[in-house]
């Protein structure tokens, strides 16, 4: 119990301070572009681990990692332009609602039924993000969800809450480290293959040191 409380204490904090950096380096490098290297860090240290770890893997939890990976890496793309372009007072808020669609999806995709409990947490986020709402000019109304940034939230969580229930998938079907490790390595390839449909280039000709070095923050606090 201790140790899932500490687990859900680290993961609200160093969500909070990602988002921070995330905002401060979208200001220089695009979302795609952040994205990208993000994964790629992540990349250089887990890619070798699969391989001594896990050098055989059954096509069922390839197939649940494969199609999580690609709704990570759009869910990530689109939380970085909404980070760009917004607020972090409203956008951070707004992330309450993954967990009703992680419900939601959980229940279309895995046959998660919830309780009672979650049903009464999804009218507390719902009542609560009310007021959240009402702080931003004008109060609550409908024309919010038209605003560039609170749209792009809104889809970013979406595609992590599907990710989320994929992510859940593989580690019933194997175990965190391996879970992990596949999300990394496909949120990879799929925020790369983002860059290039997009025309983003990966690198420019900067030193290696220099493309890097200011995503490293950003792949500490992911990881």
């Amino acid at each position: 119990m201790l140790l899932i409380v500490f687990a859900i204490i680290l993961r609200i904090t160093s969500n909070s301070f990602l988002n921070v950096f995330q905002k401060e380096i979208s200001g220089i490098y695009s979302a795609l572009n952040t994205n990208f290297k993000t994964y790629f860090i992540l990349s250089l240290f887990c890619l070798p681990l699969f391989f001594v770890f896990y050098p055989e893997i059954s096509l069922e939890v390839i197939s649940w990692a494969f199609i999580g990976g690609f709704f990570g890496a759009v869910g990530n793309a689109f939380l970085i332009a909404a980070l760009k372009c917004g607020e972090l007072s409203i956008l951070g808020p707004v992330n309450s609602y993954k967990a009703i669609a992680g419900l939601i999806f959980g229940v279309v995709l895995i046959g998660e039924i919830p309780n009672i409990s979650a049903i009464f947490g999804i009218f507390l986020i719902l009542f609560g993000s009310y007021f959240i709402f009402d702080t931003t000019e004008g109060g609550f109304h409908f024309a919010l969800f038209k605003r560039k940034d609170i749209l792009y939230r809104f889809l970013a969580l979406i595609f992590s809450a599907i990710e989320a229930v994929f992510i859940k998938k593989v580690i019933i079907l194997t175990d965190i480290t391996c879970s992990f490790l596949l999300w990394v390595i496909f949120g990879f390839i799929f925020s790369f293959v983002l860059l290039k449909l997009n025309h983003v280039k990966a690198f420019n000709k900067l030193s290696f040191r220099h493309e890097i070095f200011p995503f490293m923050p950003l792949s500490a606090l992911v990881f």
